[in-house]
């Protein structure tokens, strides 16, 4: 999922998941240079954080992966 953070602001996105899965891993990359910015793991539910520069958008790459089995997933957003 691409996204971007707008200038001066950070956005925290949170993931649920249910199904056959086991567990989750959340990552949020900076788009440009592939750098990791954050990462969380939960059973059912996870979140990220990115930030951008006063006055410069970052866009950022977010991936979600289950290490086993198959999840649904709902991903929120919110901006601060």
């Amino acid at each position: 999922l691409d996204e971007t953070v707008a200038g001066g602001k950070c956005t925290r996105w949170g993931v649920g998941v249910e199904g056959e899965g086991s567990g989750l891993e959340l990552r949020v990359f900076d788009g440009a240079s592939g750098e990791e910015l954050d990462r969380a793991h939960g059973f059912s539910a996870a979140a990220v954080r990115a930030c951008a520069p006063s006055g410069s958008a970052r866009a950022v790459k977010l991936e979600l992966r289950a290490p086993a089995g198959r999840l649904d997933a709902v991903v929120g957003a919110r901006v601060r």
